[in-house]
């Protein structure tokens, strides 16, 4: 069983291609394919879909796979995290984290992507609508990665060829992502959709119309209070700060302050000076300065350690200015300063994020749907993996919302802490009316994995959308577990079944076989020879979908089996395609040193 689970099913992929060595002619052909295809993505990223423009690259984008295969039948391309390799030689290079090929397919697990002749017309518009980003929705969620989006398509001269299992919207490298599926904490790019704006205030007004002072106003006027100073005194004191800059004044007047609660506990002025000390942690937040924010945080934490030394009542005050911090007020000033522009360092947003209590759980889970720039999201879905760690049943209360984007935003985060007491609460939200709260439902669950979560899955087999049926399928395998099989083949049964995509009824035999492998070679074998228990109108499409299964099985056996039935399928046939294909995986030298 473990061999059978271990991090996929079969190694990376060596060179495809064989050992022939492709004419600089050829190679030429190749690279403008590409090139051209790369320009084509572009067009229809900026250009709506009825501007007369992008005809003249559909136009282009055609004519180059007419010419390449005019002179070969097979364009097997092998991705790398930055380049494209065609006969083990590259025809594409890109090192830019945003506008690169490559990494778009190597980061959601695509190693090679093979197009043979008789690959254009919608085939080809299909393929570029699956790389293409769309500008108005490519913020909304993590759940429409390229492979999904193959997996809808129904290509019939395109095949491909995946090793990772996961594929957050954001580029996760291959170390991030096996943290993630070792339930360690997680990093992902990728995360939520900007749902609302976020409330501003009357410039000068906090929320309850009070004057907003800088802190060295608020500061000063707190000294006044708290040391009784004269009017000479307090002019000194102004002039002495206009030949400091704010920062460094700032630091000065915070450690006075926080000197003085020692001295003040059990007077009032330690009420002042803790207002004082709110009053500059709401500057430096609306300001975008996490840095300094955090040192207040930081002592703030500390002095609640004393409890020999603060009153009850004053380390409740204390405790009290750290809930503010992440309040409904502080939220907004978090997403206005982080969505204005402003160059925040990332490190220093984190570090503040760190500081928060449990009680910012939710708070911080509203923010996720507010904040636009992915490396800000990125910190706050590392931050609420953390607080939510220990508090699965406190996270989980933001499932039952009536706020979609706080529900989806919930799970997510459900999902990248891998605790299995969520899934109680994942199984009530897979019912949720919202399509993309129920995908990530699923993407949830398949992080999570294991025996309970695989049969919370296959009830996901039977949603009405056909994208969360596919993703159901992918996440199947991490089970780890046979009693799903008999969930699989109770659906493949069914009289309706051969209704489905033949994209659908070949991912249930894929992951059938993978998940079987020596339990369902026979049942494949058989199916690959005779149409079986469909009628005869879907006999080709079954027996290739069994083909397809067969390249899950890495047994010499299955290997056999399918060179046997090549010679009897028609050339250029759905069955010939997926043979071809199947016996093309299981001849790999990383596959063959795996077969009995």
């Amino acid at each position: 069983m473990d061999d059978l689970f271990a991090n996929g099913a079969t190694p990376s992929l060596n060179n495809a291609a064989g050992d022939d060595t492709a004419s600089d002619s050829e190679l030429r052909r190749v690279k403008e394919l590409i090139q051209t295809l790369l320009k084509t993505k572009r067009a229809f990223e900026m250009y709506p879909s009825n501007n007369p423009i992008l005809l003249k690259f559909q136009e282009d984008i055609l004519k180059k796979f007419e010419v390449f295969f005019e002179e070969s039948d097979r364009l097997i391309l092998i991705i790398r995290q930055h380049d494209i390799l065609y006969k083990g030689q590259a025809v594409y290079h890109s090192t830019d984290k945003d506008d690169n090929l490559a990494r778009m397919f190597f980061k959601d697990g695509l190693r090679e992507l093979s197009f043979t002749s008789g690959f254009s017309g919608d085939e080809v518009l299909d393929f570029i609508d699956v790389m293409r980003v769309r500008p108005e929705t490519s913020t909304e969620s993590f759940d429409d990665d390229v492979v999904t989006r193959l997996w809808e398509k129904d290509f019939l001269h395109l095949t491909y060829y995946v090793i990772e299992e996961f594929a957050e919207g954001t580029a996760l490298e291959e170390d991030e992502v096996s943290r993630i599926l070792s339930r360690h904490q997680t990093t992902d790019g990728d995360l939520a959709e900007v749902y609302q704006d976020a409330s501003t205030e009357e410039p000068g007004e906090g929320e309850d119309g009070q004057q907003i002072f800088s802190p060295l106003e608020s500061i000063s006027m707190g000294f006044k209070g708290v040391f009784s100073l004269g009017e000479e005194e307090v002019k000194s004191l102004k002039e002495e700060m206009e030949r400091l800059t704010d920062e460094n004044f700032l630091l000065g007047a915070i450690n006075a302050l926080f000197e003085s609660l020692y001295i003040d506990r059990g007077t009032p002025d330690f009420g002042i000076l803790m207002d004082n000390l709110d009053s500059a942690l709401g500057y430096l937040v609306r300001n975008g300065v996490f840095g300094t924010a955090s040192l207040i945080l930081d002592r703030f934490r500390g002095l609640m350690s004393l409890k020999q030394v603060f009153s009850p009542a004053e380390l409740e005050r204390i405790n009290a200015s750290v809930r503010k911090a992440a309040d409904e007020s502080a939220m907004r000033s978090i997403a206005d300063v982080l969505n204005s522009g402003k160059d925040v360092p990332s490190s220093e947003f984190q570090r503040f994020l760190n500081l928060l209590d449990r009680s910012s759980l939710v708070p911080l889970s509203n923010l996720l749907g507010e904040i636009q720039d992915i490396k800000y999201r990125k910190s706050l879905i590392e931050v609420l993996v953390s607080l939510g760690r220990d508090n699965i049943d406190a996270l989980a209360a933001g499932v039952r919302d009536k706020r979609d984007y706080v529900v989806k935003n919930v799970v997510t985060i459900l999902g990248r802490i891998g605790d299995k007491a969520a899934l109680e609460h994942l199984k009530q939200t897979l019912k949720h009316p919202e399509i993309s709260v129920r995908r990530e439902v699923v993407r949830a669950l398949g992080m999570i994995g294991g025996p309970k979560a695989g049969d919370t899955l296959l009830h996901a087999l039977e949603d009405q959308d056909p994208q969360i049926r596919m993703s159901a399928l992918r996440y199947l395998p991490n089970a780890q577990s046979y009693a799903v099989l008999d969930g699989l083949l109770e659906t493949i049964n069914r009289p309706d079944f051969s209704d489905r995509a033949l994209a659908e009824k070949r991912a249930f035999f894929e992951v059938l076989s993978e998940i079987g492998q020596d339990k369902v070679l026979p049942l494949m074998t058989k199916l690959l020879k005779k149409s079986g228990f469909f009628s005869s109108a879907s006999k080709d499409e079954l027996r290739a979908c069994a083909a397809y299964g067969l390249g899950n099985i890495h047994k010499m056996e299955a290997l056999e089996a399918l060179k046997k039935e090549l010679g009897g399928a028609k050339k250029g046939s759905v069955l010939a395609e997926a043979i071809s294909y199947s016996i093309h995986k299981l001849s790999r030298p990383a596959v063959r040193a795996g077969t009995e």
